[in-house]
């Protein structure tokens, strides 16, 4: 790996650990958490599937390479049409995935479930984070 190479994988690196997407999660987990908080993009992957909260209440489920970037897309009302009219949106959950064709095949995993269970899902993601923080 060349040395440009692997000084923008360290900046990739900083800019996610530096992320804090929980800050206002519904289900208490950010709260009950306090300063314990991380991030949900701390890990590095090639392809991501991430859970949107929008305005209205619904519930967004997408892939992205770069959760940052196609969080701020979605915020500035260019990220999908369904999310444009529901702003503002916040990231609830984001799954790290090996590669991109699994993060399509999760993504659709993912759409096909209820409500509930999507719920379900981001609770135990919060759950899985918080308790391996040490």
């Amino acid at each position: 790996m060349s040395p440009a190479a692997a000084e923008r994988l360290a900046q990739r690196q900083r800019r996610r650990v530096a992320a804090t997407p929980l800050a206002g999660a519904s289900f208490g987990a950010a709260q009950a958490i306090g300063s314990r908080r991380r991030s949900l993009t701390e890990v590095m992957s090639d392809a991501w599937v991430y859970i949107l909260r929008c305005a209205d209440g619904s519930l967004y489920t997408g892939w992205t390479v770069d959760v940052e970037r196609r969080l701020a897309s979605h915020r500035s009302g260019e990220g999908s049409r369904y999310t444009r009219s529901r702003l503002p949106v916040e990231l609830l959950a984001s799954f790290a995935m090996a590669d991109a064709g699994a993060a399509r095949r999760e993504e659709a995993r993912i759409k096909r479930l209820s409500r509930e269970q999507k719920l379900t899902l981001i609770r135990a993601h919060l759950q899985q984070l918080f308790n391996s923080d040490g």
